[in-house]
């Protein structure tokens, strides 16, 4: 019990300070079907070929991900109330359950979304398109990143995409994880005290649920949520509207047993 006493006092938002959320996300997993639809619109006696260079590429196994998983706003946003400060690398997460003070890293990251890590090499010697090469672009930035529709897609990817070897090779876990951990540990910044003002200056009750948006990779923290909690993914779970809107099953200090730090 004094484990979790001390865990809880490194919370990042207190239990008394919670309150409900809805996370507009941007990655972008639904349009799976667009980058289907632009390798079939290929012309017929390159379909087959251009098909096959985008599911060998580096992203080409993520076309095979269960279009029927529905993403969860509720298990997101309850497991980033949960984060603790921790005195681990910077680019790494723990986050309170139950007893268990939990860590997503760059290897839960690498396992979850099967991208490559490694050192970053110098892309500034890379000199537009094909299909296989838009579709590239594509799930990368809309899909990966997360790329708000403002944003440009930077000029290296197109130099570098032109050598499909080169943009196979790159590490792009690397990439796409950074972005995702700073939209991760920063998505919650600030947010509790701005929900309150405009709560009140509006005159409405201050539990009332907070919209905010989490940039980068927000799948994989679901995923990661399942993987922790396996409870969440019992026959009890398995509708989405359950998912989303019982506390009960949310509530996950219930599925916690002793112990100290997983790491």
């Amino acid at each position: 019990m004094q484990m979790r006493n001390q865990l809880k006092d490194s919370l990042k938002t207190p239990e008394e300070e919670r309150y409900s959320g809805k996370i507009t996300r941007h990655d972008h997993f639904d349009d799976l079907t667009d980058i289907d639809n632009a390798l079939n619109k290929v012309p017929e006696h390159l379909a087959i070929e251009e098909r096959r260079r985008y599911t060998e590429s580096c992203f080409g196994h993520l076309l095979r991900m269960d279009r029927g998983m529905k993403f969860s706003a509720g298990i997101v946003h309850r497991l980033l109330i949960r984060e603790l400060h921790h005195d681990g690398p910077e680019d790494e997460m723990r986050f309170l359950l139950g007893r268990h003070s939990v860590r997503f890293s760059k290897v839960e990251f690498c396992l979850i979304t099967g991208l490559k890590f490694g050192e970053l090499p110098n892309t500034s010697t890379y000199d537009m398109y094909d299909a296989v090469k838009l579709c590239l672009l594509y799930m990368l930035n809309w899909i990966l990143m997360g790329l708000d529709e403002r944003e440009k897609v930077p000029v290296w990817q197109f130099r570098l995409v032109e050598d499909l070897d080169a943009f196979d090779a790159f590490p792009w876990g690397v990439h796409v994880y950074k972005r995702s951990i700073y939209g991760f540990k920063h998505a919650l910044d600030g947010r509790r005290r701005r929900f309150e003002q405009r709560q009140r200056r509006k005159g409405v009750d201050v539990h009332t649920t907070e919209t905010y948006n989490i940039y980068g990779l927000t799948h994989a923290l679901l995923i990661f949520a399942f993987e922790v909690i396996p409870e969440l993914g019992n026959s009890r779970c398995r509708k989405r509207r359950e998912i989303e809107l019982s506390p009960r099953i949310l509530k996950w200090d219930e599925y916690a047993t002793e112990g100290g730090e997983v790491e």
